[in-house]
């Protein structure tokens, strides 16, 4: 009041309320009029109106999230699907094949597609697998007649000694293609599918007893120590599924191996089963293998430099490897040489 007597005017506001005061001079006599006014630009309203815009805009982002999430699930749940199958499609049944889609659109072609692929691959295994099968007939009948004929031809007194010893190195040489002949066909034979191999529950620690037997038999200077001091407490870990006879295989090429190239010295066989795998190591004290020369090794027909004095053909390391990763197993070497 002090303000409008003063000055003839005045304003004023607290928390959102305003009042303006005149003094006013009339004919009847000097009148202050005060007016006042609540929210008059409407700051609580569109106070009130932010927080609403505030919650729906988080309502929405919420339901948009839900709702992509929702989406996305269904339109990828197609997608999905086709991973887990192909996923489950090995070489062990290329047999399976992808439910076909209805209509035409692009996940559609691309199930027709895949099956074609499988289609086309079971054919070549097929065509693979019928090959090796006639070759170990037509290539080893004919090998077993000479290698019959050349030892009745040997037997017989009646022939020369130059023709005798020619007749030694015929059957040298029919050997020593029978063993390629065979090393040959169970390489290729070691990357089929498996499905008409003989599967089974094998343990490890016997496979490894039977192969060391064997082995001596084969080459009986050869020393062979077993160690099973780190064989698991349970049992049940030593067992694994694969082929046996392909298994006795690939053991059989590393002991033999450790046994010619350590010249007859210890080669130590150790077994054991660490988080869920099972590991057999071989160790040898042989001529070793250079550096530059070991990633190598698993190459058919390639062999190391400084093994010129022993007998070999190069495909008994990659025979073992095809055996190993055909049961989802993995194989490696450290190796000095000398």
């Amino acid at each position: 009041y002090n303000t409008i007597l003063n000055i003839g005017k005045a304003r004023y506001n607290e928390q959102n309320h305003f009042y303006y005061g005149g003094l006013y001079h009339t004919d009847w006599g000097d009148y202050i009029v005060v007016v006042s006014a609540s929210d008059p630009y409407g700051f609580k309203e569109l106070d009130a109106l932010t927080h609403i815009l505030i919650i729906v805009f988080v309502v929405f982002l919420v339901l948009i999230f839900v709702a992509g999430r929702i989406f996305s699930h269904y339109t990828v749940k197609p997608i999905t699907s086709i991973i887990n199958k192909v996923n489950n499609i090995s070489a062990n049944n290329l047999n399976s094949r992808l439910k076909e889609l209805k209509g035409q659109d692009e996940l559609a072609e691309l199930v027709h597609t895949f099956n074609n692929m499988l289609n086309r691959l079971e054919t070549a295994f097929e065509t693979q697998n019928n090959f090796v099968s006639n070759a170990s007939h037509e290539l080893k009948t004919p090998l077993a007649i000479i290698s019959g004929e050349v030892e009745l031809l040997l037997a017989r007194d009646d022939i020369s000694e130059k023709t005798r010893e020619a007749t030694k190195v015929i059957l040298s040489h029919a050997e020593k293609l029978g063993h390629i002949l065979t090393s040959l066909l169970g390489l290729a034979q070691s990357g089929f599918d498996g499905k008409r191999q003989n599967w089974q529950r094998i343990r490890i620690d016997e496979l490894v007893l039977e192969v060391a037997d064997a082995v001596k038999k084969i080459d009986p200077e050869g020393t062979i120590q077993i160690d099973f001091s780190e064989l698991p407490s349970d049992e049940s870990q030593l067992f694994i599924d694969g082929n046996l006879n392909l298994l006795q295989l690939a053991l059989s090429n590393i002991l033999l191996n450790a046994c010619k190239y350590s010249n007859h010295q210890m080669v130590k066989v150790g077994v054991s089963s660490k988080q869920g795998r099972v590991s057999v190591s071989v160790i040898d004290e042989g001529i070793g293998i250079p550096d530059e020369e070991q990633q190598h090794i698993f190459e058919p027909f390639f062999r190391a430099s400084n093994t010129g004095e022993f007998n070999g053909h190069g495909v008994g390391l990659p025979l073992t490897l095809n055996i190993i990763r055909l049961h989802k197993g993995s194989i490696g070497i450290r190796s000095e040489e000398n």
